[in-house]
């Protein structure tokens, strides 16, 4: 930075100092020109940054050039993978979250059929009615669901599964995961 008078901010405040100490003192003028040398050659700073291993650049020991470069790379691909693994995981939780309201459905729609006082008594009826409701129900919706109902204390009790996609799952070696839920509905109050 420049001072107004033309010269340095620096050779300024010495010009104020030499003002206010007086030219007249020699020893003053010394100390001064000795000074203004060492900061000319720098020789001062650089005394200031010596190491134990001699002196140092600017720029720092030579060993450490560019070793920021792959420690910034690999904190990216650590990122990059991290970031990957969250949306697949994200993925997999919304397919077993829409499997599981397919599968509300589909309790719900068995739990119709089932009459309190058909508990699972002698015979297949209730399974398969309820069976055949639930089938229904996932039919009507375009569902690829495998589902298997039972029937026990005036509740149908219904298990779904199927293969779901999952984002970024060949990264990780699964395209697709086997993602199943279970469901239990039981009949509307009827007045």
């Amino acid at each position: 930075m420049r001072c107004a008078a033309g010269g340095s901010l620096a050779a300024a405040g010495r010009r104020l100092r030499r003002l206010r100490a007086g030219d007249g003192d020699p020893a003053r003028r010394a100390l001064d020109a000795v000074r203004d040398r060492q900061h000319r050659d720098r020789s001062a700073h650089l005394a200031c940054r010596r190491a134990a291993g001699g002196p140092v650049s600017g720029r720092g020991p030579v060993g450490d050039r560019g070793s920021v470069a792959p420690l910034v790379i690999g904190m990216a691909l650590v990122l990059l993978v991290l970031g990957y693994a969250v949306t697949a995981a994200g993925s997999a939780f919304l397919q077993r979250q829409q499997l599981q309201a397919l599968c509300d459905g589909a309790a719900a729609a068995a739990g119709d059929t089932v009459r309190p006082s058909e508990t699972g008594g002698p015979g297949p009826r209730p399974a398969t009615a309820a069976a055949a409701a639930a089938l229904r129900y996932l039919s009507t919706r375009d569902a690829d669901v495998r589902v298997q109902v039972s029937v026990s204390a005036g509740a149908a009790t219904v298990q779904c599964a199927r293969l779901a996609p999952v984002v970024f799952g060949e990264l990780f070696g699964s395209p697709q995961v086997e993602v199943g839920v279970t469901a239990v509905g039981r009949p509307a109050v009827r007045p």
